[in-house]
């Protein structure tokens, strides 16, 4: 790896735990620890960032310009609506767009950044294993987070956080790694298990992916499952296409034996692991299940509202204000939590969804098979997280921006 700036080398450290540090609730309202060290650092390195002026239009900019264009066009015929919902999920959007197009696409060092966010993902899922083993040895439940901080999360505090888990914890033991919920260990964690896979060719390569997977199935989340399900697929399928060879396909039925020979033992071992295929049969039946209300309310939503807003939508921040002023028969519905993927349909509409493609689309300009990768594995996120525009977002983007076909593993 050559040598790398100063500058380069601190935009990517913070770009790799910026989804860490924002667990942390910062002197600032509603902005995590990492998003205000990033803000600081963004501003702070604009001068750096302007003295290179070959500047990319991505078509990405097309999507976020309609995007304010619906929002106000929505609060301007509908002046009932709360002015301050929409400017702050406007803000949020645009700041998170300068932080991938802006900050990062011009100081992230992909080569280091890659070997830097492996290392802390390794590292990550280690921990799930030892508080795996203090609960199930020692029946003791200990947390990734650092006692006496305030969280940025619906528990603002280290105290309520641990009651939390530890309550439930005889019910259904959910280790998180160093993250708020199982959920976020493993949006954080599953792209580092598609790059170790896609762009390392050594012998340590199946162990250390194997060991992910297992932490992944350990943090007992719906999504880690579905998320090492489809990473694993979707490599053994490039896998058997690129070596046709009796040795090579020996060699991928070994590890697809191995793999269910895992699975199996940690599901026999740990019942509790059953729980996650009672989250996914919730799903679709109507039910007040998280595991549905993340995957269905947003299209449910989608549904209840009128034509022209199906193909236009309802606008960005406009939730509350919309439920107020018109009956809607979803789940949950006093709260706005959904999937990106119901989230973008109904805040943009069919439009400006195919403005989001086209842009995802725009981005993998370096015909890298883990770029694209990655784009399917954030669409997959799409169906049943709300990751748009956060942290793990900025994580994938950026890596799916620097990615070059020279970091494959597969080169034809």
């Amino acid at each position: 790896m050559r040598c790398i700036s100063r500058e380069n080398k601190v935009a990517t450290v913070l770009i790799i735990i910026l989804p860490i540090l924002t667990s942390y609730q910062s002197p600032v309202a509603a902005l995590g620890i990492g998003e205000l060290v990033l803000l600081v650092a963004g501003i702070i390195s604009l001068p750096y960032m302007l003295k290179n002026n070959n500047i990319t239009i991505y078509k990405y900019y097309y999507f976020i310009f309609y995007s304010i264009l619906i929002s106000l066009f929505v609060l301007l015929i509908h002046n009932t609506y709360n002015l301050s919902d929409i400017i702050k999920r406007l803000g949020v959007m645009i700041f998170y767009t300068f932080i991938i197009f802006g900050f990062a696409d011009k100081l992230f060092n992909i080569d280091y950044g890659l070997k830097l966010y492996k290392k802390l993902a390794l590292f990550s899922a280690g921990f799930i294993f030892i508080q795996t083993g203090f609960y199930y040895f020692f029946n003791k439940v200990i947390l990734g987070i650092l006692p006496g901080t305030t969280l940025n999360y619906s528990i603002s505090s280290y105290s309520g956080l641990y009651q939390k888990y530890a309550g439930m914890s005889d019910i259904l033991f959910r280790p998180a790694s160093f993250f708020l919920e199982p959920s976020y260990f493993a949006q954080f964690i599953a792209p580092s298990l598609l790059l170790i896979l896609f762009t390392e060719h050594t012998k340590s390569t199946y162990p250390k992916a194997i060991f992910i997977t297992v932490s992944m199935l350990l943090s007992t989340s719906a999504n880690a499952f579905a998320f090492a399900g489809v990473i694993w697929i979707l490599y053994l399928e490039i896998y058997a296409r690129h070596n046709n060879g009796i040795s090579k396909m020996i060699k991928i039925f070994s590890v697809s034996v191995l793999l269910f020979v895992i699975i199996y033992y940690v599901f026999t071992k740990i019942p509790a692991l059953l729980s996650v295929i009672e989250r996914f049969n919730l799903i679709g039946n109507g039910s007040s299940g998280s595991a549905n209300v993340r995957t269905m309310k947003g299209l449910m939503f989608f549904n209840e509202i009128n034509i022209f807003e199906k193909i236009f939508g309802v606008g960005f921040g406009t939730y509350y204000s919309y439920i107020q002023n018109n009956p809607v028969n979803i789940p949950d519905v006093q709260d706005e939590y959904m999937s990106s993927l119901g989230y973008l349909l109904t805040s943009t509409g069919l439009f400006g969804f195919s403005l989001f493609l086209i842009s995802l689309k725009d981005m993998v300009k370096s015909y890298s098979k883990s770029a694209k990768a990655l784009v399917l594995l954030l669409f997959v996120y799409s169906l049943s997280s709300s990751v748009f525009s956060s942290p793990v977002y900025v994580l994938i983007i950026t890596f799916v921006l620097k990615l070059k076909k020279e970091n494959d593993k597969f080169q034809y």
